[in-house]
């Protein structure tokens, strides 16, 4: 599994705007899509988005998809506008089933 994990300034806008985007990112083959607050450590008060894929491929086809998307393109750059994105990674993630 592919997951992006982005880390934002101001927690109270993404909130409101991970909602307006979420439906996007699953029409382009995200399986998952979470938000969450940082509670605690230097990073108290930001906020953490992630979006998950199946593979890289699915990853890499939807990056092609949202970059073509005009209406992503508007949330996104007006998200990191008001927001700020401080972070992005890019994580291959293995399910521990044992």
């Amino acid at each position: 599994m592919i997951v992006s994990v982005t880390r934002w300034q101001n927690a109270d806008d993404v909130a409101t705007r991970v909602r307006d985007v979420a439906p996007l990112l699953r029409e382009a083959g995200a399986t998952r899509i979470t938000f969450g607050r940082i509670l605690t450590g230097e990073q108290t008060g930001q906020a953490v988005t992630t979006a998950s894929y199946p593979d890289f491929a699915a990853f890499g086809k939807a990056m092609g998809s949202l970059a073509a998307n005009p209406q992503y393109q508007k949330l996104h750059n007006d998200t990191i506008k008001s927001a700020v994105l401080l972070n992005r990674t890019v994580t291959v993630v293995d399910e521990i089933t044992a």
